[in-house]
């Protein structure tokens, strides 16, 4: 399909701008044909800069998504008529031409006329949806909030907690970078908040990813995603401080300094700071040569989780022990011999020697969980098989099972996609027909070894067992995952259901119940005392299901002590629930304690800063609320 939309029509738009330029100027068709060529050409670019957006639509390639980490990009309505409106207006060009003699017009005429038809085009492009300018922008996020340093947009109807926690967050990481730098973007950045990524892909163009034009001052951020990459986005915008050319980016758009030096200002990775992630990537070989990210190529040929942690790392690393004044010169030039008097292979090779050098504990499987996964460039037709995903989903939430069975079965005779095989086996669970889903889990769970699926797959497989009565075996595999650490989130998952299969608390509510029913489910499971690799998951439950803050904190009535790892991130988790509902003094109090276990390097440097933040949100954040309170209510 999309060979149709985009080959064919370009057959025709190539053969109408070569004979609109013949017949403009015979002597210099060439040179007119390439400035045509160079001002398509440069008009995305134009709307890139100037509109808030990072799509295009372009008459040489149909549609750019904005970003290359997007896999859902398919041919859709918007696109099929784009098309079309490009075929009719050449093909009007290439009938006037041959009928210029017939029509008796004009050879300026003609020209005005076949230069006022894109102009046009170009003007009401964002009242079709092909543009989105600032008015278009502002119509859908139609409320707008002034705080210290930050200009926020958002649409109205967005929970109003919500928009208060993400200020408060930008207005904290903006104090942060700029205590830690000196320096800071001129005027208020702009923060533009989407409600989800459907809104922001329509609208921005890339919806997975959230994205900051350092340029323009502006970040552009899913509402659920800023605990989690607004940081990185606010330090993009400080960098355009310093940041070289009309895009305000590193040299020669190098993508380890600009996304380095935004990771540098964001140490954190899914809860683990970037250095010991990186250890643990460089242990298991996943990088080997950490020069080859310095170029552009090898930075996007392998998985961005290993060139974003090792870009952040090396260039924390750059500034702490070489100061931020010549990190901003290599940023501005590229020239890293000239700016350090060193070579980099030297730097690079005393970087590592320092980060093994620190008291971190190698784990193969946190290395195979974060990084074993294929870059998008190296996978099976990723851009067919995202929107036939989005399709089975979709069928699946309607309850279309057979329909969506189909989808996912033909998905899989491509490529053994891991959402695929889900999306099987959760089809397969509301049959009831557990033992097709064991099958189905058991003949691909090998060929994801050295892979986060591997582990994901690993505990929907021992809870089928579970389920079809194989007991012993699934509480095998969930001691597998406990013991092997894999990730936090899954340890503590399977933490659970040994916990339960130990007490002799049947699972079924909790596999198969409703999200209240798990919730319940927990805090039976917490009655004769508290199990603390629990409280993270009770905390996901409650905020979901809206439970009011105080009622939730009555099931904490008993002393909480902090004695190790799961105690003090069950603490940890705690206040940043009292956070989220603006309990401040109660929330450092709680940062404070988590801090007493100092026994996990990696974990001791979230704690610290989760105590920063409930610190500043401490001394600030009644003043910042009251500012917000006040613009709400006008």
């Amino acid at each position: 399909m999309f060979y149709l939309v985009i080959t064919v029509p370009s057959i025709i738009i190539g053969y109408a701008l070569g004979l609109f330029s013949i017949y403009l100027s015979p002597r210099f068709s060439r040179l007119v044909f390439l400035s045509i060529f160079i001002l398509i050409c440069l008009i995305p670019i134009i709307e890139i800069y100037f509109d808030p957006q990072i799509y295009f639509f372009s008459p040489l390639i149909g549609f750019f998504p904005g970003t290359i980490y997007d896999e859902g990009l398919s041919v859709n309505t918007n696109l099929l008529i784009y098309r079309l409106i490009n075929l009719l207006y050449f093909s009007i060009i290439i009938w006037v031409i041959y009928k210029s003699k017939v029509l008796k017009l004009k050879k300026v005429i003609i020209v005005f006329l076949l230069i006022a038809l894109p102009v046009g085009w170009f003007v009401l492009s964002p009242f079709a949806g092909y543009r989105t300018t600032l008015t278009v922008l502002q119509s859908e996020l139609d409320r707008k909030i002034i705080s210290d340093n930050f200009i926020t947009y958002f649409p109205s109807g967005m929970d109003t907690k919500l928009v208060k926690n993400i200020i408060l967050h930008q207005e904290f990481y903006f104090k942060e970078i700029y205590n830690q730098l000196s320096l800071k973007p001129k005027d208020k950045t702009v923060s533009f908040v989407f409600s989800n990524n459907e809104q922001k892909k329509r609208l921005f163009g890339s919806g997975n990813a959230d994205v900051a034009k350092p340029w323009l001052n502006q970040i552009y951020v899913q509402a659920g995603n800023y605990d989690r990459t607004l940081r990185h986005e606010i330090a993009h915008c400080f960098s355009g401080a310093f940041g070289t050319g009309l895009f305000k980016l590193a040299s020669g758009f190098n993508p380890m300094l600009i996304e380095g030096f935004a990771e540098s200002r964001d140490p954190f990775y899914d809860g683990h700071s970037i250095d010991f992630l990186l250890y643990q990537a460089m242990k298991a070989g996943y990088l080997n040569n950490p020069y080859e990210i310095f170029n552009f190529s090898g930075f996007f040929n392998r998985p961005s989780s290993v060139s974003y942690i090792f870009s952040g790392a090396f260039s924390r690393y750059l500034i702490e022990n070489y100061t931020f004044e010549k990190f901003q010169k290599f940023y501005t030039t590229g020239e890293f011999n000239n700016i350090y008097g060193l070579q980099l292979n030297n730097v690079i090779d005393n970087f590592k020697k320092e980060l093994f050098s620190r008291n971190y504990t190698y784990n193969k499987s946190i290395a195979d969980y974060y990084f074993g996964r294929k870059p998008i460039f190296t996978k099976t037709c990723p851009r067919f098989i995202s929107d036939r995903l989005v399709e089975a989903w979709q069928l699946f939430e309607k309850k279309s099972y057979l329909g969506a069975q189909k989808i996912f079965k033909q998905i899989l005779s491509k490529s053994n996609d891991y959402s695929a095989i889900t999306g099987l086996i959760e089809i397969y669970k509301k049959q009831k027909k557990y033992s097709d889903g064991i099958t189905l889990a058991e003949s691909y769970i090998t060929s994801f070894e050295e892979t986060p699926y591997y582990w994901n797959l690993s505990l929907i497989l021992a809870d089928l067992k579970y389920l079809s009565g194989k007991v012993d075996k699934a509480d095998s595999i969930y001691n597998h995952i406990s013991e092997s650490k894999p990730n936090r989130d899954l340890t503590f998952a399977a933490n659970i259901r040994i916990s339960a299969i130990s007490k002799n608390h049947s699972l079924q509510s909790y596999l198969l119940g409703s999200d209240f029913d798990r919730f319940q489910f927990l805090k039976n499971l917490n009655s004769g005392g508290y199990i603390y690799f629990t409280f993270p998951m009770m905390i996901s439950f409650s905020e979901f299901l809206k439970e009011n803050y105080d009622n939730f904190l009555k099931n904490f009535n008993m002393q909480i002590k902090v004695s190790n790892y799961e105690s003090c991130y069950a603490v940890y988790s705690l206040s940043k629930y009292m956070l989220k509902n603006f309990d401040f003094i109660r929330a450092r109090k709680f940062a404070a304690l988590a801090l007493r276990y100092d026994e996990d390097n990696d974990l001791k440097l979230l704690l610290k800063d989760n105590f920063a933040l409930s610190d500043w949100l401490l001394k600030n954040g009644d003043r910042i609320l009251k500012n917000i309170d006040s613009q709400l209510s006008n």
